[in-house]
């Protein structure tokens, strides 16, 4: 009864954060930062990077680590999620894979409707870190 390892990125351009909408269920058509499990083998760095390229079609550069949750709400298991803050480096955005839309989000636009409360968390965080409360 072990979490699984997961990964996800934090990328904003000019002013708007990098969501993409779940295909599949747990939680499908709602939004989550670019993510996924960590595959055997795969650094939590290199996960990031391909759930990333996957879901969007970006290619990125991870700036740093942002911080790192316990979610106990995906019904298929706990999930110790990493989160990346990451900048493009390449790439057309385009939604692939498990995503059906990737877009860039105005601050005050953010959906209410994200998918995992570590992402929502995760998302809450950062928007604070921005602001200096």
């Amino acid at each position: 009864q072990n979490p699984v390892p997961a990964a996800a990125v934090i990328i904003e351009k000019e002013g708007k954060i990098l969501l993409t909408q779940r295909k599949f269920q747990p939680y499908a058509l709602d939004w989550s930062l670019p993510s996924g499990f960590i595959e055997y083998n795969e650094t939590p760095e290199e996960c990031a990077k391909r759930e990333t390229k996957e879901e969007t079609g970006l290619e990125v550069k991870i700036k740093e680590i942002f911080n790192i949750y316990l979610a106990t709400d995906d019904p298929r298991t706990h999930v110790i999620l990493i989160i990346y803050l990451a900048k493009i480096s390449k790439g057309e955005l385009k939604a692939g894979d498990d995503a059906i839309h990737a877009k860039f989000f105005l601050t005050n636009e953010i959906p209410n409707n994200i998918a995992f409360t570590a992402h929502r968390k995760a998302l809450k965080e950062y928007l604070e870190k921005k602001k200096g409360v």
